[in-house]
Formats: C-alpha cells, structure tokens, sequence
C-alpha cells in the first residue's frame, strides 16, 4: 500500500510538474497578446469612466437616493472630471460665436421636456433651466432656491443683491426709492446730460471711436455723479480702476491668497469702501444747505415706515453692489445702440422723426424725464436694444432643498442656471428673433420670455434708471450726430458689360427664357442673400435692386433719402403726384385720395361705370371670339373718360385715347427730346391731351349748378384744403393727366388676367357665382352699388390674388438723394434703386406655392411687407380702392351672364413691358 501511495504521488508530482512548465512555456510564448488584451480591456473601460465620471459622481447618487419621489434628474450629460461640460461650453460660445445652439443641441438631443437639462458648468453639478415658465418657477420660488453668486464678499454681506427675506425687502425698497421712482428719476436724467452732450461732441471731434472703451468712460463719470456727486478728477479716475479690479473678481475662483484675481478684488473693494466711507464722513459735517441731491445722499436721509434709516454699512454695501450692477451692464447697451442703429438706419430715421420736434420745442434745454417718457417708439427701441443686447445671457441660483418640477428633481446644492439670453432668442417667443424689430413691442412679449432684468422679487432694482440711461443717450445721439467714417461697402454683385451692363442678362431672363424671378434668384445663388441688396446697371444707369420685403420697407418708407426719379417730370407733370414732394405731395395727394379712393367718391363711381361695361359684354359675346386684352383697353379707356372728365364715347374720346398711347410709348423710352424720338412724340401728345382737358375745365367753369356733374374733374376743381385753398387749374389737369396714365393699361391688364385665371380655375368661378348670381336675382336688372360690393367676401380674395399674380408692376423705381446705408451696405446717391416688387410676390418664402391661382390664402393676411402691388410707403398708388373696385365690378357682370374658354389655354407668357400671354387671352365667350 506504501509503496503504491508513493507511486500515486510520484506520478501526480510529475503530472504538476509538466503542467506547469506548460503553462510557463504558454506565458513566456504568449506575453505580448496577454498585455493587448488587457489594453483592450482596460482602456475602453477608462475612457468610458472618464466620459461618464461627473454622472455617475454627482447623479449616480441622487438616483439611488431613496426619496419616496418617482421624480428623475432632467435629462443631460455632465461631462469629464473637474472641467464637466465646460469645452462644449467654450467650443459654442467661444470658437463656433452660435452661443444659442448649445441649448439648441440638448434640445434636439434630449427633447423639450420641462425645459430643465442636467450640466456640470462652473465648477459645479448644475440643472439648466431655458423655457419661460421653468425660469418663472426658479426665480420666484426664493423659499427653495437662493442667489449664492456673486461672492457675497464682493457685493457686501448687507447689500441687495446678499441679502435674503425680510432684510431684501427693506433694503430693495430703500433701493427702488432712490434710484427706480419718478422723482428720483427726474433728477438723475437732468444730472447725466451734461457729461452726455460733452462726451458725444469729443468723439465727433475725434472721428473714430471705439464705442465700447469709450461709453465706458463716460458710464462711469455719470455714474461717479449721480451716484456720490464725485466730479472728474484723481478721486474718480481711482475709483474708476478699482471698479476694474473689483468687477473682474466676480469671475474669478475665489482663491483668497495674494497674487490671486479673487484677492486683488478684494483689496480693490476694500480702498473703494474707503473712499465712498470718506465721502460719508464729510456728508455727516455738512448742513442742510449743502445737500447734494445724489443717490448717497437719497440712502444716507431715508427711512422705512417704522422710522429706521439704513446703516452706513447698508448705504456702503448698495452704493458698491449698484456700481458693479451698471457699470458693464449700461456701458454695453450703449455699445449695442450705435451698432443697431447703424445696422437699421430705418429705425434711426423714426427715431429722429420722434425726436426733432422735442429738440426743436427744448430750444436748447435738456431733455425731461417726463418728455423721454412720453416717447414711445423710443421706449420700444430701448427694450428691443436691451433684449438682443442680452448683456446676462444667464443668472444663478442654488437649490436650497430637494425639488420637485414636472416630474424632475432638481437636488440640493446643485447650481441652477436660468439661461435668460435663450428665452429671447428662440424663435418660439419671439418672431425671426434675431432680427432688430422695435414694432414687435407694439404688443406685449408673451409671458415669462423677456427677463433681461431677472425675475422675481430679485429684478433688477434699477430697470427703470437703466432704460432711462440708454433713453436719454439716444436722444442726444440721433438728434446730433451721424456716421462720418463708415465701413460700409456695396452690395454684392455685377455691373456688366460698357453701356449695356447687364441688360443683356435681364432681357435673357425676361425675353428668351420667359422666367423673370430667376434673374433674382440666380443672384441670391451666386452672392447669397445678404440684406436682399445686390448692385447692377439697368436701363442706362447703375442701380441697387432691393428684393426682400424689409428692405423694399426701408427704401419705399424713406422719402427722405429716395425720391422718385422715374417717371420723368416732364411727363408726369410737375405738380402731379407722381412727381410732387414733401408738404407739395402730402396736399396733392389728400385731394386725389378724396376724389378717387374714398367710399363717397367711389359710390357715384361704381354706378357710372357699369353701363360701358354691360354693353362691352354684350358686345364681346355677339362677336364670339376676341383678345381680351385689346378690348378691355378700349372699355377701360372709356370708362375712364366718363368718370375723370364725363367724355362720351366719340371723336374727343378716341383722339385721347390715341395721345395717352403715345404718352405711355415715351414712359418707357430714353429721354431725348428731339424731333422723331419716341420721348418727343409723347410730349407732344400731352401737350395735345392738357389742350383738350384744359377745354373741358373751361366749359365747367362756365356752368351753373344745374349743370355740374360728378366725375373726378369736378371734384378735383370744387375741393378745398384745410386752409381753405384750391388746386389750380394746372395742378387738376397733371393729376388727371398722371391718373389716367397709372389707371389706363394696369386695369386693362387686371381685366385680361381676370378671364384668364377664371378659365384656368373653373372652381374659383363656381364659388363666385354663388356669391353673386343671389345678388343679381335681387337687384332684378339694376347695377350693383359699391356697398354691395364690398361685402362679397371672395370676391375680394380673388381681386387680391388675381392683382398679385398679375404683377403688372414688377419693379418700381427710386433715386438715392444722398449716400445711404442700411444693414452694412451703402445705396451711392444718384443711383436708381429698383424694388423688385414681383420676387416679393412669387417667392416661396413669402406665398406658399406662389404661383398657383388661390383666392382662399387670403383667409389670412399676408406677411408685412411681402404684398406691395400698390407701391408702398407714402407713396402708395392713391386711387387701389378705385382699381380693385373696377375689377370687382367687371367680375360681378361677367360671372352672373357669360361663359367663356381659352382659344389657346397652353399659350407662351411675354414679360416685357407687362406680364400677358402671347395671345393677349384670346377667347371664345357666349351668354350664359
């Protein structure tokens, strides 16, 4: 038995000892593979702990807390130890300059949910917070969340902005009393014009300027004022660089050990508390008499209604954390009034406009506090300045408990960061954000979006003084002073060939290809689309075309830098409304509006016109085919010598017609005025035409009143002002003379276009014979007055859609009368501007599916600015009324009695002089 034991262990020792000698030689062979396999591992392990560290440090945690609460952490990554999120952060503010889309990626990425996203940013595990009704939680939930930034030791332990409860409540009053009231704000804005006005002549002495760096100088002088009645000088300039000091220890770690920013920032505090302390001590030893009427003074004598003053301490701290509130924060509103302003030179001018007539009644003397107030586009511009300027792009809180919003927990002592710059620039609250819009304030923003100053209880406790500074600085600016030295340069674009420029291109465009809108849009292709600006020559001159609806605003509303320059005095007329200007036009057109685009003036109207029209159908329909174009020439010609001078058809009537053809002929025609030229021949057809006119007037004057009749030349002639004036004799025959020009071929084409659409959209005619056979059937044989048709509701969706598919007008014309510059690019004066009013109407981004015929788009109204058949600005055609009132009235007869079809329904467009098709709508038409 021994022996075999040992057998037994003889051969398992051997056993072992081959098993291990092979898993020696499996080592020593396979070492190399061993370690990558453990890289492998390890590594992607690393990273991944790495990549997840601060969730699993900071959140891991809160999840695994048992609370009794089914409530999550927001949605959200916190990124890598000790930096968190902070490189994404830096990477989207920083080096991409898209601040917004870093709320713009958790959004996409993680939904909207309660608008809270879980971060680590600053140093510290943090909730975001970027929709209005989260913030609106946070902000006025001080019972849970608490102002932990800025360091207490910087602001002052007693001043507003530390303090919390009932000791913020008392102080903030002293505050909002001394600085935020009407009658400490009557003081102050009288105290700060002086160094304004100073200040504004030194830079325009200087000539460029540096508007930051400098606002900030003279920030600080009005602040050193009005806030300690210090004057310019040693005190000050000190005082002025350890405010620099102090301001840049908010942002700092606060280390406190020397040679840190933290600590120099309290140093800097500390020798500024002195000075302010000293200035205290002199108050003190002064007497009544020498009362200096500042915000020191204003803490230093009032009392809360128990009786109790603030201490010196409380007056101290506040002074302090005031200066550091206002100091950057008012300096860079300021920046972000010269950049606008230069960016939108429309909402300089009506700031100027606004602000003229009060320089003009001040003789002189500064600017109230009551007249500021009373300026209401100013008051709109100052808050669009302060929400884009977004000077806070967020504030701090710190949870001071567990809580609950929505379904989420937000833990105690995470920072909570209310992103207050989201809630302007998010389209969601505010329409195209991004764009500098003072009318947008026209209405109140929706709630909870517009936080610039905060919310809560802990609002900006000077907002009223701050509004009250930008206000008062834009008086001044946009009353004195301009850009000499701009950086503006011209739109992009190309000028073309010698003499021609580039009229080759647009008649290739126009003509050869038939597809006008795509010589814009080959533009906006090859430059982008800037400020809708781009630079040309067309029609013999260099030229700016203008084809977005906010730029066609600017230029159409700003008669003050454009004046029409086409068409050509000469044979518009010179006191014709066409080329009056100023009070001229203003009273001109007042008279015209009366005559012809008023409902007294376009009742008698709308009755004497619909004879020729029944009878021209009629007509139209015992021939069976005809181009409509060409008649609707004819019954419009007539009609509208029935209704401006009471011209019956015959001799007079045809011999005008042929002298208003030749007339429009030279419209379009080069300006010399010599023998066989086109422009000659129709300066002699309107001397020929006033000739026959000018009969007519003389006839009238002749009758008695039995003899009177009511067309637009009586009207004109019988019309006074409000001083009781006249127009003369010359000024009724230019403007009889311009209006049948506008009238003439634009209600022919709009007639044409009516057949045409109708034929093509046989449902649009069904919905309008419904509107208007029971009207017929009710009038029983007698003519529809206006009033009735004004309340056909379709009808007056079709009229707006035919005019604007029609576009008879593609572009209008305006002339720069002085270098002008909108949104960085400048419009040379002497340059034609050309408003491309047809892109606005057939761009996708305006109409949806533009160019399909569809009167029920006009269920809602169109975007501002993107339907101008009629010009715009004050400029506006004077008698649409009128116009739309003749096609209501021609659509009225011919869909209760005709039928009619296309003789060529695929028919080739021609663009050029006016949109029609190559047949000019030939059709067939019958009775009903």
């Amino acid at each position: 038995m021994i022996l075999r034991k040992r057998t037994v262990r003889q051969n398992a020792n051997s056993a072992n000892s081959k098993f291990c000698l092979y898993v020696d030689s499996i080592q020593e062979n396979n070492q190399p593979g061993l370690w990558v396999a453990l890289v492998v591992g390890i590594v992607p392990l690393a990273g991944w702990l790495l990549w997840w560290w601060n969730d699993i440090w900071y959140a891991l945690p809160v999840i695994l807390r048992r609370s009794g609460s089914s409530a999550k952490l927001p949605p959200g990554y916190m990124g890598i130890p000790f930096l968190g999120e902070m490189l994404a952060f830096l990477w989207y503010f920083k080096v991409l300059c898209r601040p917004d889309d870093y709320i713009n990626s958790k959004r996409r990425k993680y939904g909207d949910g309660a608008g809270l996203y879980r971060t680590h940013l600053f140093g510290t595990p943090a909730i975001i917070a970027c929709n209005p009704s989260a913030n609106k939680f946070v902000l006025q939930t001080e019972s849970s969340f608490f102002l932990e930034w800025p360091s207490v030791e910087l602001t002052g332990l007693t001043s507003l902005v530390a303090v919390q409860g009932a000791s913020h409540t008392r102080v903030r009053s002293f505050v909002v009393r001394a600085i935020n009231q009407p009658d400490a704000l009557r003081r102050i804005a009288l105290m700060v014009q002086p160094r304004i006005t100073t200040t504004l002549k030194l830079w325009a002495q200087t000539g460029t300027i540096t508007v930051l760096k400098e606002a900030k100088k003279v920030t600080f002088a009005n602040i050193g004022k009005y806030f300690a009645s210090f004057e310019p000088g040693l005190t000050l300039d000190t005082l002025d660089e350890l405010f620099v000091g102090l301001v840049k220890g908010f942002r700092a770690y606060p280390l406190k050990f020397p040679g840190t920013v933290f600590y120099r920032s309290l140093q800097c505090r500390k020798r500024a508390m002195t000075i302010f302390r000293e200035e205290m001590e002199k108050r003190k030893r002064c007497d009544a008499s020498m009362s200096k009427n500042d915000l020191m003074e204003g803490l230093m004598q009032m009392k809360d209604e128990d009786g109790k003053q603030l201490s010196e301490t409380e007056v101290l701290d506040n002074i302090v954390s005031l200066v550091v509130a206002s100091y950057t924060s008012t300096s860079l509103a300021i920046m972000w009034v010269f950049y606008y302003l230069a960016k939108y030179p429309d909402v300089l001018q009506k700031l100027r406009e606004e602000h003229m007539p009060i320089t003009k009644k001040l003789d002189g003397d500064f600017i109230t506090y009551d007249e500021i107030s009373s300026c209401k586009y100013t008051s709109k511009v100052v808050e669009e300045i302060i929400r884009l300027g977004n000077i806070a792009a967020f504030v701090f809180r710190t949870a001071s408990k567990d809580v609950e919003y929505k379904g989420y927990k937000i833990p105690k002592g995470w920072k909570v960061v209310c992103w207050i710059r989201y809630l302007h620039t998010n389209p969601e609250n505010f329409e195209d954000a991004m764009c500098f819009n003072p009318d947008r304030w026209n209405e109140p923003p929706k709630p909870g979006t517009y936080l610039v100053f905060g919310g809560g209880s802990r609002i900006c406790a000077g907002n009223m003084l701050a509004r009250l500074q930008v206000a008062v600085f834009l008086h001044h600016l946009v009353v004195g002073y301009r850009r000499s030295d701009s950086s503006a340069k011209l739109p992009p674009g190309y000028m073309g060939i010698l003499l021609l420029g580039e009229m080759l291109v647009f008649l290739w465009y126009f003509k050869v290809l038939r597809r006008p809108d795509d010589y814009v849009d080959s533009k906006r292709r090859k430059y982008g689309d800037g400020a809708g600006l781009y630079r040309t020559h067309l029609f013999g001159s260099p030229a700016i075309i203008v084809c977005i609806p906010s730029a066609n605003k600017f230029v159409l509303q700003n008669e003050s830098s454009f004046f029409l320059g086409w068409p050509t005095v000469e044979l518009a007329g010179a006191t014709s409304l066409l080329a009056a200007q100023g009070a001229s036009h203003t009273r001109l057109r007042s008279f015209v509006t009366r005559a012809v685009n008023q409902p007294d003036a376009l009742r008698p109207i709308a009755l004497m016109v619909q004879p020729q029209v029944t009878t021209a159908l009629k007509l139209w329909a015992q021939k069976g085919r005809i181009k409509v174009y060409k008649e609707a020439k004819k019954v419009t010609f007539a009609n509208i010598g029935r209704y401006f001078a009471s011209f019956e058809a015959g001799l007079v009537l045809d011999t005008l017609d042929e002298l208003f053809k030749g007339l429009i002929d030279g419209f379009r025609a080069y300006p010399l005025n010599f023998p066989g030229t086109a422009f000659h021949r129709a300066l002699q057809c309107r001397k020929k035409a006033m000739a026959i006119f000018k009969e007519q007037i003389e006839k009238k004057k002749k009758y008695d009143a039995s003899e009177a009749r009511s067309d637009l030349m009586e009207g004109l002639m019988q019309m006074k002002d409000e001083d009781g004036k006249q127009l003369s004799d010359i000024e009724v025959l230019d403007n009889i003379i311009g209006l049948v020009i506008a009238g003439y071929t634009s209600t022919s084409l709009a007639i044409m276009w009516a057949f045409y659409y109708l034929a093509k959209y046989q449902d649009v005619l069904k919905r309008l014979r419904d509107e208007h056979i029971p009207i017929a059937q009710k009038l029983n044989g007698d003519f529809i007055t206006y009033d009735e048709i004004s309340s056909c509701q379709y009808t007056s969706k079709v009229v707006d859609e035919i005019i604007r598919l029609a576009n008879i007008s593609a572009f209008i014309f305006r002339t720069a009368g002085e270098n002008v510059e909108y949104k960085g690019y400048k419009i040379p004066k002497g340059w034609k501007v050309v408003c491309w009013l047809r892109y606005l109407h057939t761009n996708p981004e305006n109409f949806e599916d533009p160019m399909c015929f569809n009167p029920d788009r006009w269920n809602e109204p169109p975007k501002p600015g993107t339907y101008l058949v009629f010009g715009g600005g004050s400029r506006i055609c004077a008698g649409y009324k009128l116009a739309r009132l003749q096609i209501a009235i021609f659509l009225h007869h011919l869909v209760v009695g005709y039928r009619w079809e296309l003789v060529n329904p695929d028919a080739g467009m021609s663009y050029l002089p006016h949109p029609k098709p190559a047949d000019e709508v030939e059709i067939d038409i019958s009775k009903l």
